[in-house]
């Protein structure tokens, strides 16, 4: 091979190197395109449909995503013991357990209820499983 470049004039070899310097810079841009991720932007057809249904699947799960948001904040503040009831978690059941003392149904309505909101939670449905159990006084 050293004998074959030698006897290649000075324009041959610039010619061979100049071919190899572009095929290898064809190989880097077509490797660096097969690398790169389309962007949805990129098609504007599909851009637009997927942003549309995007922000409407948002729409729909951005109240539920806060709801549950809210819901999982109150799990750092359980257990939980007031006046008028109880709560637990029971993360095997995945239930929210309260258990209302005897005897104070209009407290344990007021005070459960300002105990949710104080956590952001405006309503007992927000609770999937909540179990209202009656205690002893």
């Amino acid at each position: 091979m050293k004998a074959y470049w030698t006897q290649l004039s000075s324009r041959k070899r610039i010619i061979i190197l100049i071919v190899c310097i572009i095929i290898l810079c064809g190989i880097a841009l077509l490797a660096n395109n097969v690398t790169k991720k389309t962007n949805v932007n990129d098609i504007p057809e599909l851009s637009t449909i997927y942003v549309y249904r995007a922000n409407l699947l948002n729409q729909k799960n951005q109240k539920q995503v806060l709801q549950d948001a809210y819901v999982g904040q109150l799990l750092n503040f359980l257990p939980y013991s007031g006046y008028s009831f109880s709560m637990t978690y029971n993360y095997l059941t995945n239930q929210f357990i309260v258990t209302r003392k005897a005897g104070t149904t209009d407290q344990f309505n007021t005070e459960f209820d300002s105990f949710l909101i104080k956590h952001k939670i405006q309503s007992r449905t927000w609770l999937n499983n909540l179990i209202i159990k009656n205690g002893s006084q």
